[in-house]
Formats: structure tokens, C-alpha cells, sequence
């Protein structure tokens, strides 16, 4: 999971856990844990 209070953007912790694109980084979180990671950092 992301961390409560981070400044990283979604695009920086996609590439950081091996995307490249950032909407399959956000469309596999959303299927995993029922959200969106935009949704987890707010």
C-alpha cells in the first residue's frame, strides 16, 4: 500500500515499483485494494 503522507506522485511510485505507465500502475491498485491511489493519498 502507499504511504499515508506521501509527496511522491502516483507516476513516481509507479516507475518505482516497475511501470512504466502509470495508468496500469493506478488500474491494477484500484482492482488490488478497491481504490484509487489518487483516492489513498488525499
Amino acid at each position: 500500500m502507499l504511504p499515508e503522507n506521501s509527496d511522491h506522485t502516483v507516476t513516481t511510485i509507479a516507475k518505482a515499483v516497475g511501470y512504466q505507465n502509470p495508468l496500469s500502475f493506478s488500474r491494477a491498485y484500484k482492482r488490488i485494494y478497491g481504490h484509487s491511489p489518487r483516492n489513498k493519498k488525499k
